[in-house]
């Protein structure tokens, strides 16, 4: 079953769709966190595949539109990997709150990825039961210090107001946040199993940012997929059965 919810983000309210399956009074379902990219939203094709193979298995999931973009309130252009940050941490507080919540885990593409990476690492494995990360973007910070940002360049020393991507606008504090964002120092301080899907064609994050995260977990798989680009368009059926096989069997594992 669906269900449309407001919660409140880090600059503004947040719109979310829980999807969870019909459960007995005081029964509970593991429950997914699933993160959207820099300039996609909540019905993202991927995420709503996922959640709809985890409710079918019993699981739930929340999927939420980060703040400026979809239904969420805030402006695109004000918006930053911190300010992303700053949402999953409050949807986590809420999905924590929720009786039927045996456990919780993190998932996400790209942008959606990193940002489920550093809060994982944040928390601690008995509060994250398991991350899934899907072409996570953790270039934001190398492109951002060499001044090209999704085929945009400018002036790292010197950053303008606000670049245009693919008819956003990117502001400066995204890029200032960027240039000295932690990355890899805070996503290994998860120590719990973590699953990386990454496409060998991908344009926007190259594989070898995959490679690294895979470095620095203790317990982590790499599916490096041929011919996949950023947005598994080649066959999202394999990408997402992956992704929903390691969910399920990490959060049914005893």
């Amino acid at each position: 079953m669906k269900e449309q919810i407001t919660l409140e983000g880090s600059v503004g309210s947040l719109s979310a769709v829980i999807q969870k399956p019909e459960l007995k009074e005081g029964e509970q379902c593991g429950l997914v966190i699933l993160m959207h990219g820099l300039m996609r939203d909540k019905e993202f094709p991927l995420l709503v595949m996922i959640a709809d193979q985890l409710e079918a298995l019993g699981i739930a999931s929340i999927r939420f539109d980060f703040n400026g973009r979809g239904q969420s309130q805030g402006n695109f252009e004000d918006s930053t990997v911190l300010t992303d940050l700053g949402d999953a941490r409050k949807v986590y507080e809420y999905a924590a709150s929720l009786n039927y919540a045996k456990t919780i885990s993190l998932a996400g593409h790209s942008q959606g990825g990193l940002v489920a990476s550093i809060l994982a690492g944040e928390l601690s494995f008995d509060k994250i039961r398991c991350l899934m990360l899907m072409a996570p973007a953790a270039n934001v910070k190398d492109q951002a210090r060499e001044g090209t940002t999704l085929g945009s360049k400018f002036d790292p020393k010197n950053l303008p107001d606000f670049i245009e991507v693919n008819n956003h606008k990117i502001g400066k504090a995204f890029l200032q946040t960027a240039q000295d964002l932690s990355i890899y120092g805070i996503a290994e301080q998860y120590y719990g199993p973590v699953c990386i899907i990454q496409g060998k064609s991908d344009k926007v994050v190259p594989e070898i940012y995959a490679e690294r995260y895979q470095e620095v977990y203790r317990d982590s798989v790499l599916h490096l997929l041929n011919h996949e680009d950023h947005a598994f368009n080649y066959n999202p059926d394999l990408a997402v059965n992956i992704a929903v096989e390691f969910l399920k069997d990490e959060i049914f594992y005893i």
